[in-house]
């Protein structure tokens, strides 16, 4: 929601035209970042038989969030996206079209697939990389708009969160995040849960145990005909949050130079 306001001032003989704006604004609902804060895990991480509310690094609920109540606005005391504003959030990403796992439509893709996909693409990722994954989500979304097809979205590959290989990969790479043109990154069966099991599991991996921060929303369908052009896998990504503290998540612009 936006509001403008246009005056008129004499001044000098000059008139001055001045607009403001004001927006209010969904932090994740469209090409984002997702911070440290946004996903947490409850375990009894001091054995007293009560399960907490914790997120990366053992920050807790009760202690390092302020939680919404009268007169105070909420926020993330330690782990808000302002840490990762203030650091130089650039560097090489690699592009994988998942697409090309050998998995087909409707694929949660794990550790095999997505080195299939690596390979296919001549796409390494290793200690520093900003691993990203096309596949298509996003161009239907700008394509179709509230029109989308929830069956074409529903067909675009992801991620595998329950693959343990896919797991202590991305552990053992060094990657520094996982950016994805689709809505969670991770390929998500209607949100059922079980008991002592994570909803998302990449989610819970990523955010609360690696410190590996998730991009969502992203669109690719520009910079992945013009890198395999060139037979390139890899580029230069700029793409800094918006330096809001105490936010758990921000939207974003991301550049690649290729």
């Amino acid at each position: 929601m936006a509001g403008r306001c246009t005056t008129g001032r004499r001044w000098g003989g000059l008139i001055d035209v001045v607009n403001d704006d004001q927006v209010l604004l969904g932090l994740q609902y469209s090409t984002q970042w997702d911070g440290l804060s946004h996903y947490g895990t409850c375990f009894d991480a001091d054995g007293d038989g009560v399960a907490e509310r914790l997120f990366y690094n053992g920050y807790r609920m009760d202690r390092h969030f302020v939680l919404p109540s009268e007169g105070q606005a909420p926020a993330a005391l330690a782990l808000g996206i302002e840490n990762l504003a203030e650091s130089c959030v650039q560097g090489r990403g690699v592009l994988v079209d998942l697409r090309m796992s050998g998995e087909g439509p409707l694929a949660a893709v794990g550790y095999d697939g997505l080195m299939r996909a690596m390979d296919t693409q001549g796409a390494e990722a290793g200690e520093g990389d900003f691993l990203c994954i096309y596949t298509g989500y996003a161009d239907l979304l700008l394509r179709d708009g509230a029109a989308v097809s929830d069956a074409e979205l529903a067909a675009c590959p992801g991620l595998d969160g329950k693959d343990r290989a896919l797991l202590d990969w991305i552990d053992r790479s060094g990657i520094a995040a996982i950016c994805a043109d689709n809505s969670m990154v991770e390929k998500v069966d209607g949100l059922t849960r079980c008991a002592g099991t994570a909803m998302m599991p990449l989610h819970e991996f990523c955010l609360v145990r690696l410190g590996i921060h998730l991009g969502e929303f992203w669109w690719f369908g520009g910079l992945a005909p013009a890198l395999a052009e060139r037979g390139r896998a890899h580029f230069l990504l700029t793409a800094p949050p918006l330096n809001l503290p105490g936010a758990v998540g921000s939207p974003v612009t991301p550049i690649g130079t290729i």
